[in-house]
């Protein structure tokens, strides 16, 4: 959502002879489309992908903790908010495969305890399911504005110490792209902007 339709729209801009067919899929889905050849390009997380994908690196995007407006890890956020103080509250995460697990990752690979109180089904769902209090989401992705869908005040909090991820653009290894493939292929790493500030946000 923060990155395809403006996308599209400047390849349009650009190369408008090419038909473009976006799919937006699962992580799974989109590695067993990329070796049937029924994906040319894909633009996704790291995830899933094996020795078969070639991959560009167009942006790297460190998590943030999502929360209410009012909660307390907001103020700690000034001084800089790290892993360990986010694992001391119920924590929100996305259900999408591949993504809950990596989040869960996070914290394992740092011998930190956490606890999941809610999977959610979108990111729509989990920034509401924070932005009410019911504990503190992860999140890459950090769409524009400041409240959830129902209208809750809600933070976007970087994390210090959680390092970053790579949004690639994925291809087959050794498979040759045909020419409109290869043109966007060649357009994109140059189209794609990244806003990602960092201060913690917080509706006024």
């Amino acid at each position: 959502p923060t990155l395809l339709a403006p996308l599209l729209r400047k390849l349009a801009e650009l190369a408008p002879e090419i038909t473009i067919e976006p799919a937006v899929l699962s992580f799974e889905s989109i590695a067993e489309g990329l070796r049937q050849g029924r994906i040319d390009i894909a633009i996704t997380w790291d995830l899933g992908l094996d020795a078969t994908c070639d991959r560009t690196v167009l942006m790297q995007v460190a998590p943030h903790a999502v929360t209410a407006a009012d909660h307390p890890l907001v103020r700690a956020a000034k001084r800089g908010l790290t892993l360990q103080a986010v694992s001391d509250y119920p924590l929100i995460l996305a259900d999408q495969g591949l993504s809950l697990g990596h989040m869960r990752a996070l914290f394992t690979a740092r011998g930190l305890p956490f606890q999941i109180a809610h999977r959610t089904a979108t990111l729509d769902l989990m920034r509401s399911f924070a932005a009410n209090g019911f504990g503190v989401g992860l999140s890459y992705t950090r769409p524009q504005g400041r409240r959830s869908h129902d209208g809750a005040r809600l933070a976007a909090l970087p994390l210090t110490d959680a390092g970053s991820e790579a949004v690639i653009l994925a291809r087959m290894a050794g498979n040759a792209l045909h020419p409109p493939a290869a043109r966007l292929a060649e357009l994109i790493p140059a189209l794609l902007t990244q806003s990602d500030p960092d201060q913690p946000e917080t509706d006024a």
